[in-house]
């Protein structure tokens, strides 16, 4: 873990694979009194909320299998269509990752608190860690992710297409300055986070 860029703010970078508790690690930090962000919910706001420009390019990756009857981007044909391509998914990804980005910097920006945590699922695959002070990935075992996905209704096929499409965890959790098992309960995710929370305040009070 490298000085803060800012000394009054840190700002970190939550990761991990599919269904490993990204969310709940990210309400931990929310608790212990970070500003958080979410990059798929930014993503969500910009693609539901994307101007004719926008909507253009996606069609244009994508097709008009994209559209619902409404002729607006429906997120969940967009994700039928992507992950079964791995090349319109890169393109994807190419296009609107950098969007994402700048509006995930434009908040953060414009926000209060010394420590901000992001919730960004492709941060290595994507290569944005320099953006941040410090990353933290999540680790846990395939199964448990799984038994915890078969709850929220996704199918195993839905399931290994996403996991097969990301980097492999253990590549993560090296690249990572944090690692949080998510083995366990949330009272140890907690615990857990606030180690790190305490650290990030730590070098906040040196960098000062």
């Amino acid at each position: 873990m490298k000085p803060a860029k800012n000394s009054r703010r840190l700002f970190l970078a939550l990761t991990g694979g599919f269904g490993s508790g990204k969310s709940e690690a990210l309400d931990c930090f929310k608790r212990l009194g970070a500003v958080v962000f979410n990059c798929d919910r930014i993503g969500k706001e910009l693609t539901c909320g994307a101007d004719r420009y926008i909507v253009k390019k996606i069609i244009k990756v994508t097709g008009c299998a994209a559209l619902n009857k409404d002729g607006r981007l429906d997120r969940t044909k967009i994700a039928e269509v992507v992950f079964k391509d791995s090349n319109r998914r890169k393109k994807l990804e190419k296009l609107l990752h950098p969007l994402i980005m700048k509006e995930l910097l434009r908040r953060a920006a414009g926000c209060g608190g010394d420590i901000v945590a992001a919730e960004v699922p492709l941060l290595f695959e994507t290569h944005l860690e320099s953006l941040f002070d410090a990353s933290v990935a999540m680790r846990v075992a395939y199964r448990t992710a799984v038994k915890r996905l078969h709850c929220a209704g996704w199918s195993l096929n839905q399931i290994e297409k996403r996991v097969k499409s990301q980097m492999p965890l253990k590549m993560k959790c090296c690249k990572a300055d944090f690692i949080l098992d998510n083995n366990g309960s949330r009272r140890e995710l907690f615990r857990q986070a606030r180690m790190i929370h305490n650290a990030c305040r730590a070098v906040l009070s040196y960098s000062n």
